[in-house]
C-alpha cells in the first residue's frame, strides 16, 4: 500500500508538471543558503522537496533556513512530504534508487 501510495504521489507532481530533475545542484564544498536560493529561483519554485540518492549534510544546511524547502535521501522518501509542498526536484542520480524503492 506504502508503495502504491508513493507511486500515486509521484505521479501526481509529475502530471501536474511539479516535478525537475536536477543535474547537479549547485552547493557542493559549503553550505550557502544563498547559492541554493537562486538555484530554486532559477526554477521558479519555493515550496519544494529536494530528493538526493543519499544523506547530504551540506544541502541540508544550505536549506534549513529557507522557509518550506526541504531534503531528503531516498530512502527518507514518503508521501506525507511530497504531498506537503508543491514541488519535487529530483537529483539526477537519485531516479535509479527511487525506482529499485518502487519495485520491491
Amino acid at each position: 500500500v506504502r508503495r502504491l501510495g508513493l507511486k500515486m504521489a509521484l505521479s501526481s507532481r509529475a502530471l501536474a508538471n511539479k516535478l525537475y530533475v536536477a543535474e547537479d545542484f549547485p552547493v557542493k564544498d559549503k553550505p550557502k543558503t544563498k547559492v541554493l536560493k537562486g538555484f530554486l529561483d532559477n526554477l521558479g519554485i519555493n515550496d519544494v522537496l529536494i530528493v538526493v540518492p543519499e544523506r547530504n549534510l551540506i544541502l541540508e544546511k544550505s536549506a534549513d533556513n529557507l522557509p518550506k524547502v526541504k531534503v531528503l535521501a531516498v530512502e527518507g522518501l514518503n508521501v506525507y512530504d511530497i504531498l506537503n509542498h508543491q514541488n519535487l526536484v529530483l537529483a539526477k542520480d537519485a531516479l535509479p534508487k527511487i525506482e529499485e524503492r518502487l519495485r520491491r
